[in-house]
């Protein structure tokens, strides 16, 4: 039962912070959060601690715990590390042979670029994540995509806004292009770099917001 409710606590809590309902520099408690459910500390206390090792809270003494505030030397770590393993993803991809993938491939592509027309932006993050999904599933590696997943949520509370700038759907639509073309076409080598190019192209937007748009005006981080 407890593991019932430690994953409750944990949807709970986790869903708050990335909707930006808990903020940046906030503190919750256990005890808080146990009451709000209206369960007992022990499972809450356990759900907090798997939220730590995620990166979105954090432990401080006699003041409970903090929600998580990105440095730019959080985004550089974050994205060293999605460089890595995406472009191993990618690269993996492209050694397989399935038309059927590589046709669905497309069709996520082609939606992505209707909705980049339409500034659809609602559409294209659900087919960006479908067509990540699929790469996953080409490179037979689901503990690397459990691992994105876990450093994707500690900045995404930045995507949606970095996504809505101006011109940057068509610029992520074209790098997803390169590494579409580059899976269908059997180039490992090719789809890795396209997917490493297309992942700095980001971390370098997104500091170049933070450092210019953000940071100077939010006291407590982001």
């Amino acid at each position: 039962m407890n593991n019932t409710y430690q994953q409750q606590v944990y949807d709970y809590v986790r869903n708050k912070i990335l909707s930006m309902e808990y903020r940046p520099g906030d503190y919750i408690t256990d005890s808080q959060i146990a009451a709000e459910l209206k369960i007992s500390r022990t499972p809450a206390r356990e759900a907090f601690q798997r939220l730590e090792n995620e990166g979105l809270l954090f432990s401080e003494a006699r003041r409970g715990w903090r929600i998580y505030s990105l440095t730019i030397k959080d985004i550089e770590d974050i994205f060293d590390l999605k460089c890595e393993i995406e472009g191993l993803v990618a690269r993996k991809a492209a050694m397989g042979h399935n038309e059927e993938h590589h046709q669905t491939l497309q069709n996520y592509l082609n939606r992505m670029r209707e909705a980049s027309m339409k500034d659809d932006v609602a559409t294209w993050m659900e087919m960006d994540s479908s067509l990540h999904h699929l790469f996953y599933l080409m490179a037979q590696n689901d503990r690397a995509e459990k691992i994105i997943k876990s450093l994707n949520d500690q900045w995404h509370r930045l995507r949606k806004g970095f996504i809505n700038l101006q011109g940057r759907l068509d610029i992520a639509t074209n790098e997803h292009d390169k590494i579409v073309n580059a899976v269908i076409n059997g180039d490992a080598e090719g789809a890795e770099l396209a997917m490493q190019a297309h992942l700095n192209s980001v971390r370098q937007g997104l500091v170049k917001v933070l450092v210019t748009m953000i940071l100077p005006y939010a006291r407590d981080g982001l």
